[in-house]
């Protein structure tokens, strides 16, 4: 990833997408992405990192996820959700986990919970922390 003015490359995809959604009058597209600067404009920043844009997109996600709900609509639908999920962080696999836990972490049967916290603080935003959890406890 690129680096600049310490802004990820996110903040420019978000402006290329704006350009093709406009372009292309892609009205869902166009209304996901403009929510997501419109929040990064309550934060007081003119940019944000992945790592704020990824937060960003799971909460405007969470509330339409509730929305959905109450109007007993498909969230497999929304186009809104499928535009904001392009903006999530990826998220690591098990077997990364595993393998980031047992070359990181020196475990004991008895200090797994203890290490939790750690794990979590060192993986934040990029591991899920139920798939952690199931993944120590099977180590």
């Amino acid at each position: 990833m690129w680096f600049r003015d310490g802004l990820i490359m996110l903040m420019n995809k978000l402006k290329q997408d704006l350009k093709i959604a406009l372009l292309q009058k892609n009205e869902a597209m166009k209304n996901a992405i403009r929510m997501i600067f419109g929040e990064i404009d309550r934060l007081g920043k003119r940019g944000a990192t992945d790592e704020e844009i990824g937060g960003i997109a799971k909460k405007l996600i969470k509330s339409e996820l509730i929305v959905l709900e109450y109007s007993n609509k498909d969230p497999e639908e929304s186009i809104y959700i499928k535009t904001l999920e392009q903006y999530l962080p990826q998220m690591m696999s098990e077997a990364e986990i595993r393998e980031w836990i047992l070359t990181n972490i020196d475990t004991l049967p008895d200090q797994k919970i203890q290490v939790m916290g750690e794990i979590m603080k060192s993986l934040k935003g990029k591991a899920d922390g139920a798939k952690v959890r199931k993944v120590l406890m099977e180590i």
